[in-house]
């Protein structure tokens, strides 16, 4: 099963212009207002390739933008051909409005209850299960003991113990009413500060590419939101996550149509 993860392309097209989203004089104030100004970056180590040159820049934002599309291409074409589709073996899913079982769902236990990297994860390290061990999307090789079938939602049975991947069958399966709810958790998690990784910015990129355009005004507020949040994390997360943060910043500022590129990586100083 492909998996999807935020990667930096190798192709290259054309970059699109950006074009203001249709709404009510009221939201056009809003998004024109201070309150959407997107912080600038602290330090050219963490804008894509250093920042060495304007054009190098550019070129890798039109290099994502070319994956990005790329990747909707192919997941359209696996629905075309019926993957995700009802006729097929579907993945129990928690509740759409079930925010809590989606956090566990899609980041497993520890992730979902702030204990990745932390006092709690060094404990599990040193059990002799080595459930710390377990790669993202493995499942326990004690779920299904500690699990009572009668009492647990079918989602939860043989949980993987780091969440499940986004694959493209289990994101094919959902329509866009679900990806838009489960995209806006994702949002509201970072948004109350819950640490950015790897896992979550797969999650996030992978709804991303099956959201639908044109946008809804109100997923257009919702991305806009998720674009502050992003270029605030920019200057506050650790090196190993700042290229996950800079693909999400060009997706949702750039294909969404979010921001001009100049915002988008312009620097303290600039």
């Amino acid at each position: 099963t492909k998996i999807i993860a935020p990667v930096e392309g190798q192709s290259s097209q054309p970059s699109k212009s950006c074009t203001p989203i249709e709404g009510s004089a009221a939201m056009m104030h809003y998004l024109l207002s201070s309150r959407t100004v997107l912080e600038p970056c602290t330090n050219n180590s963490n804008l894509p390739r250093n920042n060495r040159r304007a054009q190098d820049v550019l070129e890798w934002a039109d290099n994502t933008m070319a994956d990005f599309s790329a990747l909707r291409s192919y997941l359209d074409n696996c629905a075309t051909r019926g993957v995700g589709s009802k006729d097929n073996e579907r993945v129990p899913v928690p509740p759409m409005r079930d925010g809590v079982g989606w956090h566990e769902f899609c980041l497993g236990f520890d992730e979902a209850q702030g204990n990745i990297g932390g006092y709690f994860e060094d404990a599990t390290s040193k059990d002799d299960e080595g459930s710390s061990n377990i790669e993202y999307g493995q499942k326990s090789p004690t779920s299904e003991k500690n699990t009572s079938i009668n009492n647990t939602p079918g989602w939860k049975l043989n949980l993987p113990e780091r969440g499940n991947i986004p694959s493209v069958a289990l994101l094919l399966q959902m329509d866009q009413v679900m990806t838009r709810r489960v995209l806006a958790h994702q949002i509201r998690w970072i948004e109350e500060d819950w640490n950015m990784t790897n896992a979550r910015g797969s999650w996030i990129y992978a709804l991303l590419a099956r959201l639908s355009k044109p946008l809804h005004r109100e997923d257009a507020a919702m991305l806009r939101r998720l674009l502050k949040k992003l270029c605030r994390l920019r200057n506050a997360v650790e090196q190993d996550i700042v290229s996950v943060v800079n693909v999400l910043i060009v997706i949702v500022g750039r294909y969404f149509e979010q921001a001009p590129y100049d915002e988008l990586f312009k620097t303290k100083n600039s």
